[in-house]
């Protein structure tokens, strides 16, 4: 797999969304202890992880793959030329994502407790707390 240990596969990249690609942990990493609300940083920072990639699927891996050196190609070269390259990558990585069992996968990469509820991480609060016991805060 061509990407590093900073992109990949991510669990809540984003609050209200399981999984997506992640371009940049440590960047993003930044933004949720600098930028959010300071209520949900220790929350945010506790569920947000990538995915190891020995965890995923073969095809899965390989969109990853295909998608990061589609966008390679195209922040280095002229977008018309590399466009529809990156769309058709971009394309195959959403249709892997749709065919993950991303509740299994859940399962497996996130904690315990994990308040996501299929719409945000927020369903019980925003404190760290909701990860004790399935609490809420």
């Amino acid at each position: 797999m061509t990407t590093g240990p900073n992109s990949g596969l991510g669990a809540h990249c984003h609050h209200d969304t399981l999984f997506e690609f992640v371009w940049d942990y440590q960047k993003r990493l930044k933004v949720i202890l600098e930028e959010k609300d300071p209520a949900e940083r220790e929350l945010r920072e506790a569920l947000f992880k990538l995915v190891p990639p020995e965890l995923l699927p073969p095809a899965l891996v390989e969109a990853i793959t295909a998608l990061t050196r589609a966008w390679i190609a195209y922040v280095s070269s002229r977008p018309l030329v590399a466009g529809p390259t990156y769309t058709r990558a971009r394309s195959a990585f959403d249709n892997a994502i749709a065919r993950l069992d991303q509740d299994a996968l859940h399962k497996q990469v996130c904690h315990p407790n994990c308040p996501w509820d299929g719409n945000t991480i927020f369903a019980k609060g925003t404190s760290v707390d909701v990860l004790m016991d399935g609490g809420t805060a």
